[in-house]
């Protein structure tokens, strides 16, 4: 069975089952893959089979997921499970199960690969063995600590002076920051560097008037809001080696100005509001209709739809709005519409 697509996502909250004899394949390939649902490849008496997951920007398998490539009878023994996000992160959440155990009876356990730009491991693996028989393996492929800031402040250590900075960062893992303690920070700005990638999920609400920097190898994903920050700077793909974008899927307001910066700048949430300047470096791709207004607002890189649901851009500006790559080239807009109280200039083709 495959599951694939050239753009959007890949989705599955069903069961697929390739399971027999010996266990059968199952391929899920996107720009984006999530799996809520159940996989299974099970070998009854044969070796299990074979499932394979790439997402090309980020790979997700949700809370009570399961894949399973288990020996069930006799000696089967487990299959193979590789999960790969080519420029992105794949997330194994927490109550997410990945099975590949062999055969009561004899059956060895199978092979479990995870890599990705970043990665999040919070599921859990099963590579137990048979009687006599050799457990399986599973190999963590990717490299770099992520940040995940949420509710969980099991390493609020790190923000003991208020900041958490790549020379204290251990050489791989997760780190989790609360928002809370985030939030009493008073010192007037915040910097967060990561060797991975950064994520926001849970609301932020900072001292009023706080400058707030993230920085990454990696992606960095907006996935919750904002509020009380000054200024806004998202830095992925921060050691420029050619992979990681920046996400925003909430409406974002500051009273200061905005950088977005990366191989790529993902726009899903609706709004970009600056009293300042907004900085968008890097190729820009608006997934819903968007309102982008600042004093100034600067497209460094390309811009452009969602082949899905092409989207309409409106910008306000009090001063310039800069395009210095082509608009629409890649894939269209529905419309673009400006206002500047000063000059507009369109750059590329």
């Amino acid at each position: 069975v495959t599951m694939a697509a050239t753009q959007g996502v890949v989705r599955n909250e069903g069961l697929v089952d390739v399971s027999g004899a010996a266990g059968g394949r199952v391929v899920m390939q996107g720009p984006g893959v999530e799996h809520l649902g159940t996989i299974r490849a099970d070998g009854q008496s044969l070796r299990a089979g074979t499932i394979e997951i790439a997402g090309r920007q980020y790979t997700v398998l949700f809370p009570g997921s399961l894949l399973s490539a288990r020996g069930t009878d006799g000696a089967a023994d487990g299959g193979t499970i590789v999960i790969d996000t080519i420029e992105g992160t794949t997330y194994f959440a927490e109550g997410a199960s990945i099975d590949v155990s062999g055969g009561a009876a004899g059956g060895d356990g199978g092979q479990v690969s995870l890599d990705g730009v970043g990665m999040v491991v919070r599921g859990s693996v099963s590579l137990d063995a048979g009687t006599g028989a050799t457990p399986g393996t599973f190999t963590l492929l990717g490299g770099g600590v992520d940040v995940i800031i949420g509710m969980d402040g099991s390493d609020d250590a790190f923000l003991l002076d208020g900041n958490v900075t790549f020379d204290e960062l251990p050489d791989s893992g997760t780190i989790q920051l609360s928002v809370n303690t985030l939030g009493n920070i008073i010192t007037g700005s915040i910097l967060i560097q990561s060797t991975g990638g950064i994520m926001l999920v849970s609301d932020l609400t900072l001292a009023a008037g706080t400058d707030l920097t993230l920085e990454a190898w990696n992606n960095i994903d907006i996935l919750a809001a904002i509020a009380g920050a000054n200024n806004l700077v998202a830095h992925a793909d921060f050691d420029n080696d050619g992979t990681g974008q920046v996400r925003v899927e909430v409406p974002l307001s500051v009273g200061g100005s905005i950088e977005l910066i990366g191989n790529a700048i993902q726009l899903d949430g609706g709004m970009l509001s600056a009293s300042g300047d907004i900085r968008l470096a890097g190729d820009t791709v608006l997934m819903s209709d968007t309102m982008i207004s600042g004093s100034s607002v600067t497209f460094e890189g390309t811009v452009d739809g969602d082949a899905m649901a092409p989207a309409a851009l409106s910008l306000a500006a009090i001063d310039t709005v800069d395009f210095q790559q082509a608009v629409g080239g890649g894939v269209g807009l529905s419309s673009v519409s400006v206002a500047a109280g000063g000059t507009t200039r369109l750059g590329g083709d």
